[in-house]
């Protein structure tokens, strides 16, 4: 498949909340609602200037996407930032265990993981194609893009974490250059120089 890619912008939030909520509905995000999605989470991370997001389309709607941020506290600061609709749509959420659990090991993540200098860098922050468009190229594209963009912006380095349990996953990123640097809180940390 000929895979287009272009920069994602605050008009993709409502499509990159959709496609976000059905390749990973397991995420603490996604486990935050559609309306937190679209409305706060996109919002806000295709406003900042320290974040940059490339998609391709497939008949007319958005196919995959990736974004990248070098603002490690971009996170931190928006749920710090925004306790009172954060609260609101965890409120909606919080009997479930599984949400609990989730809400322990992010607060873990973001509070109490030291940086690593061998994640000092961009993040590559999420990732989704949708589940009709999988095993055409389209992640491997947008992050080989994604990577060069970095490069040309300055920056040396670019790290991801992903799910312990996600084997598939891991092996995806080691092909496209990352190796495993960290594991912490059943997440894997995986590192490459650009």
């Amino acid at each position: 498949m000929n895979t287009e890619i272009e920069k994602l912008t605050g008009a993709h939030a409502a499509e990159t909340a959709r496609l976000h909520a059905s390749a990973l509905p397991d995420d603490f995000v996604s486990q935050l609602g559609p309306g937190f999605l679209e409305r706060v989470y996109y919002t806000e991370l295709l406003k900042d200037p320290d974040t940059s997001g490339w998609c391709s389309f497939h008949e007319g709607k958005i196919a995959g996407f990736v974004f990248f941020t070098s603002n490690p506290a971009f996170h931190r600061n928006l749920f710090l930032g925004r306790p009172g609709t954060f609260f609101v749509h965890a409120l909606k959420r919080c009997w479930s265990p599984r949400f609990l659990r989730l809400s322990l090991e992010v607060l873990g993540l973001l509070f109490f993981r030291g940086r690593r200098p061998e994640e000092a860098g961009a993040e590559l922050g999420y990732i989704a194609v949708d589940r009709a468009c999988r095993g055409q190229g389209i992640g491997s594209a947008l992050v080989r893009h994604g990577l060069e963009m970095l490069k040309r912006g300055g920056h040396s380095r670019c790290w991801v974490k992903t799910l312990a349990s996600t084997p598939e996953t891991i092996r995806f990123y080691e092909g496209l250059g990352f190796k495993t640097c960290q594991k912490f809180l059943g997440r894997v940390f995986l590192s490459r120089a650009l």
